[in-house]
């Protein structure tokens, strides 16, 4: 057995469910491919790599998001994200 928890099962989110994410947290285009990128569990080399942008603008994309949400970390904005698909 692992010393390590086992990594937690995000859903994957189709495009209409997207939208409405988009939406709701008024994320900017850039936020909505960094959120993408840390729902799909990459840390932030591997999302800005796909998004196109450095780490560190990567870092403020997060932190804007927190800040806008009321979120302090990644693992909160997660939680955020799936109450929000629930409907909570």
């Amino acid at each position: 057995m692992s010393q390590y928890p086992r990594k937690a099962r995000i859903p994957r989110i189709n495009d209409g469910e997207w939208a409405r994410l988009v939406v709701a947290m008024r994320l900017t285009p850039r936020e909505t491919d960094v959120l993408r990128g840390l729902m799909r569990g990459g840390c932030d080399k591997q999302i800005g790599a796909k998004a196109g942008i450095k780490v560190p603008t990567v870092r403020a994309h997060l932190r804007h998001m927190f800040t806008r949400l009321g979120v302090s970390d990644r693992v909160e904005l997660v939680l955020h994200v799936m109450a929000l698909l629930r409907g909570d």
